[in-house]
Order: C-alpha cells, then structure tokens, then sequence
C-alpha cells in the first residue's frame, strides 16, 4: 500500500512526525475437537457471557502534548471493538470533554465516528489559564463496565518560550537514601538533532534550598555526560533538586529534576505468581515498591525466615518492581528487609504459603512459544484456558503428577496482546491465573519517506508511507499523522500513552501506570522484562470468573448512542412490503422480508427519506415509524 501526502508545509526545520495505524493481526481461531465437559461448558459460557458484554476502547492521538493559550487542540480519535479491534458496531458517537486544571469542564461536545474513526479540536482560548489540562473521551456506553477504560490525556497548556537546545535529564533510579550516590544521564542535542559534544555546563544539588554540590562537568562525544553526587548520611528532607545549567550561544540554557529521595517510609505490595505460593513449589513473588507519594521507589532487600535468617537476595528491575524467587518451606514464614534506601525500618511480611495447592508460572514467552510451568503437590487432571481480550484462543486438559509439568504452546494461536492462562481443578475451581504478554512482534512496519531530505519554510513536503505486517506483506491501514516541532517534544518530555500501550496493556489493567510508553519504546532494553513484572502486578488480582460460570447478567443503564434511522414499509393496505429502495442522504438501501429498513452512521437529518417501490416514490420527514404508499 503507497500513500501520498500533499499540501504539506512545515513553518521552520526540525519537526517530529507521529503516526498512529490501526491495523493489528489476530490469532489463529479456537479449535477444540475433545475436550472434557467442563471445559466444552466453560467455553461456551465464556462465549455468551461476552456477547452480552460488548467491550470497546477508544484510543485519541493529538498532534502534540504541549500547547500555548490561543493555539487549537487537533486530535484524531478511533473508537474499536474490544476484542479483534474491528470498528466497534455498538457506538456511533464519541463524548469529549476538555477539562482544566481545577478539574472542571472547560468545553465538551459529541462526535459522529464513521468506520470506527473520527477527529475533532478544541480551540484554546487567549486568556486560558496555564496549568496541566486534561482530554477525556468515551462513549455512554463505556459507562456500563464497572472499571471502564476511558481515555484520558493530559495536555500541558503554557506560555513559555522553548529553549534553542534538546535537553533530557533522567536519574537511574526512581529512589535514594540517606548516603547514597545519585546518578542522573544528561543527554544534549541541538536543535538540528546534532549531540552537543564536549560542552562544559554546570550543575547544583540543593537540598531545602540550600546548596549541597556545585560543579563543571563536560559532555562526551555523543552529547551526553553522567552527574554523580552523594547524599548526606543524616538526610532530613525529601525536597532535593538537580539544577543543569549549559552556556549556548551566549545564553544560558537550563534544566532540572526534583531528586527521588526516599527518607524512611515505603510502601510494599507482593503477588505471588499465579495466585498462591504453595510449601515445597518453586514460585516467585512479585513486588511493587512505592514512596510515600505514591510514585515507583526503587528498592533493594533480603528475605528473612522466622529465625532471621537470609534465605533470599533481591532489587527492583523498573519502577519499583520486580520478583523474589522463593521455595517455601513447610511452617514457615517470610518478611523482606530493605537494604536500599537505608533507613526504611518497616519490615514487611510476605504472603503465607499454602500447605498443599498448584503454581503457574510463565518460564518464557517468544514468537514460536509460550512456556508455562506448573507445579502441583496433587496428582490430577487440570484444565488449562487461555485467552486474549476475553476470547478464547486455547484449551486442553493437563494430567499433572507432583513432579510438575512444562507446557509449550504455539504463540501463533494468540493475538498480540495481555493473555490471560488460568487452570482449573477437578472440581471446576480456578486455582491459578498468570498475565503474559504474546506476540510482541506482530507490529506493523510503517515505512515513511520523504521527496526531498530538506524543506525550506512553507514548501510542501510530499510522503509516500508503505504498511506491512511482521511478514513484510503489505496490509491496509488507518492512519493518522501528526507534525510537530520536536524541539517542544523535548521540552514537554511526554511519557503518555501511545496507541499500543492503551489499546494492548492499560485497557486491560487496573490502576495507573506510569510511563507507559516505555514498554513499547524499541530502544529500550529493559521494556520486555519491565512489562512482565507490570502484568505480575498491576495485572494480579483475584478471579473473577464467578460471574461468567454464573451466567451472571450486569446492569447496563447506559444506552449506547447511536446514528441510526430505520423504520418499515408498508403498502396502503397495511401489509409490509419486501424489498422497497429507500434513499437517504445519498445512501441507499432495501427492505427486509419484515419490510424494515436501516441506516448507520447517518450525519443528523438535512432532508426527509425518499422511499422507491416500483418507480413510485414518496417522501417523508418520519424515521423510525411506517411509510405507507
């Protein structure tokens, strides 16, 4: 597929180019020729239970994340089902909100969505107050999910003059303590994306306000530089700053970072992989570290026994979390000590291992398989399911034995996507649930290529942009482009979600996730195994399949709203008449054999509805009531 852009002019050099698609490849459709009967049961509960639940998600791409008072907010916005991602045929119109910093709504209107697609802007008034504003989007019939995934974006609205340099300022890690060394990685690059090699700049920590290091650094030959500082051992205060200052062209440019510090108080979650730990299993426990704002702290500790024994080593991999790797014993019990940041005196229990029972745990994932272990101190015949996005894409039985069992399964059968495996006992009762992420690689390749390497202020620019699937094969796609100043993007550093991180991981989890683009960034390193400690934890939660063995029927007082016009036809002497044309605002269609008639996504009336049967015709200004001849 080649698609070409025209009448595009860029007002200055150095913008970035955004591109959402929507075009994800599914799995292979569920087969199960012998399965048991609680199992053939199970699937097909699983199957009604969904049909009543239809599921959308609605994803918005802005054209930036940072905005000036009296500039216009423009969006494109997609509004897909919530399994197979097709365009959701339960909503014709999207609600937007645009709410300001006190969290009132500011402006708020209604759109058409056509092919599961739509746009739309605000227009950000002169006199609009600075401050973190937030776009909110989602349809009525959303409302019906207890835990609705509703987007939300925030958009930073200031007048502010950008700076002439690309500056980002991160530390290693997302705690510190008293006497620890801070490392933070300064990265300087041009305005023309050039590393500003072997510059001097200064740099301050202060401490309360008050100065705790000053001193020259240099960057290096890809204009970047590492800054390392020691903390006091009697540390008293949180409010720790790291001021960057770089001399340019005869200005000062500057940057800087609130320092993560951690005196004595953090908060930690665990989750035993699959469920339960069980005495005698290998198992791992996820954990979440988290300060006492509520922001990831990255740890390090030890695992003590009752006797106050070190049995077990650990840290933090991303934001805080991470896995201990545990074999409980028999009438033991566990608490975690940290050792990082010091100070923390709280020692924290771990959950209580249970006496007899089964672990699930993810071994591997790649493209050919997916490797699950489970262990079991019974010897009996299990059932295993897995699914994506609520479908069921694999099913078996597993004779286990105490020695335990390893499964292959061929990720070809799975979507991209959060698969959700839980194994069932004899007896129909959910022991085990585990969260993995599948088929990482069946992304879209989006090849985008220019006319020319360099555009003068307003001259169009011409793209040719080339879709194809992890195959290399060519595949039609919906697309929406976004060009931006990358200058601002530096400035604003966004973390916010991108078009895969919503639709494939927050929408199915609970809570906030921070940076969520990090998982899907490619030069990221760490994304693959972060995401899988972001399943064993966000993801973790006790089952809830109560409700699809009990057939259970949630409320839905939440109309999905809808751009339809329909009706009957009927002769004159009441009989309804088959195959009658019905013309509507350039659309055409014919009756059922119970003479009804329907048009979808229909923009609001102009004119009335032209109804044809044979060569005569009739207007009406009626929908949704009999047209009679």
């Amino acid at each position: 597929m080649k698609l070409q852009f025209t009448r595009m002019t860029f007002a200055s050099m150095g913008f970035f180019l955004l591109v959402s698609v929507w075009a994800l490849t599914g799995g292979k459709p569920f087969e199960h020729p012998r399965l048991n009967p609680f199992l053939e049961e199970l699937l097909e509960k699983i199957e009604q239970f969904h049909q009543n639940k239809q599921e959308e998600r609605v994803y918005v791409q802005t054209d930036k994340p940072f905005y000036k008072p009296g500039e216009t907010i423009w969006f494109s916005a997609y509004m897909r089902d919530g399994i197979d991602f097709t365009a959701s045929d339960v909503s014709d119109v999207l609600r937007v909100e645009l709410l300001n910093p006190k969290g009132t709504i500011e402006q708020e209107y209604q759109l058409q969505v056509s092919e599961g697609a739509t746009k739309g802007d605000f227009n950000i008034p002169e006199a609009a107050a600075g401050g973190l504003y937030k776009l909110k989007v989602y349809t009525n019939w959303q409302k019906n999910d207890p835990r609705p995934a509703i987007f939300e974006k925030e958009l930073q609205v200031q007048a502010v003059v950008l700076p002439r340099l690309k500056m980002k300022l991160d530390f290693e890690r997302e705690a510190y303590g008293a006497g620890a060394e801070v490392t933070a990685e300064l990265d300087l690059h041009t305005n023309e994306n050039k590393p500003l090699a072997h510059h001097e700049f200064n740099y301050v920590v202060s401490l309360n306000g008050e100065t705790l290091v000053q001193d020259l650094e240099r960057s290096n030959q890809s204009g970047k530089a590492n800054i390392r500082f020691l903390l006091p051992q009697d540390l008293e205060t949180n409010d720790g700053l790291l001021n960057v200052m770089i001399n340019y062209q005869g200005q000062t440019e500057s940057i800087s970072r609130s320092v993560p510090i951690v005196l004595n108080q953090v908060f930690m979650s665990f989750y035993p992989e699959g469920g339960d730990m069980v005495h005698g299993l290998p198992g791992r426990i996820a954990f979440k570290a988290l300060n006492e704002f509520g922001k990831p702290a990255d740890v390090k500790g030890v695992v003590l026994n009752e006797d106050g024994q070190e049995v077990a080593s650990f840290s933090s991999y991303h934001m805080g979390m991470g896995a201990i790797d545990l074999i409980p014993a028999r009438w033991q019990s566990y608490s975690v000590k940290l050792t990082e940041p010091a100070g923390v005196e709280e020692v924290f229990p771990l959950p209580e291992a249970l006496p007899r029972g089964f672990a699930l745990s993810v071994r591997e994932v790649d493209e050919n398989d997916i490797s699950l272990q489970i262990h079991s101190t019974e010897t009996e015949t299990l059932s295993l399911v897995g699914m994506v996005r609520g479908k069921v894409y694999y099913a078996t039985e597993v004779h286990l034995s105490p020695s335990g069992r390893q499964l292959r399964i061929p990720a070809s059968n799975f979507p991209i996507g959060v698969a959700q495996f839980t194994l069932f006992d004899e007896k129909g009762i959910e022991r085990c649930e585990r969260l993995a992420f599948v088929n990482r690689h069946k992304q879209l390749k989006i090849d985008i290529r220019t006319n020319k390497e360099r555009y003068l202020p307003r001259e169009e620019v011409e793209l040719s942009i080339r879709v194809s699937d992890e195959k290399g094969m060519p595949i039609p796609a919906d697309l929406s482009l976004s060009v931006t100043d990358d200058q601002l993007l530096s400035f604003a550093d966004d973390k916010s979600s991108n078009i895969l991180s919503w639709m494939l991981v927050e929408s199915d989890l609970k809570g906030k996730i921070e940076e969520p683009n990090f998982y899907f960034d490619p030069e990221e390193e760490k994304a693959e195994i972060a995401l899988d400690y972001l399943l064993m934890t966000a993801g973790w939660r006790r089952f809830a399949w109560k409700q699809i063995k009990d057939q259970e029927v949630l409320p839905q007082p939440y109309a999905a709203d809808q751009t339809r016009i329909g009706g009957t036809v009927t002769d004159w002497e009441g009989n309804l008449v088959k195959g009658a044309t019905v013309k509507a605002y350039g659309y055409s269609t014919q009756t059922d054999k119970q003479g009804r008639y329907e048009f979808r996504n229909i923009s609001l009336p102009k004119e009335n509805i032209l109804v044809s049967i044979n060569g005569k015709s009739k207007r009406t200004g009626k929908s949704n009531q009999n047209v009679q001849f």
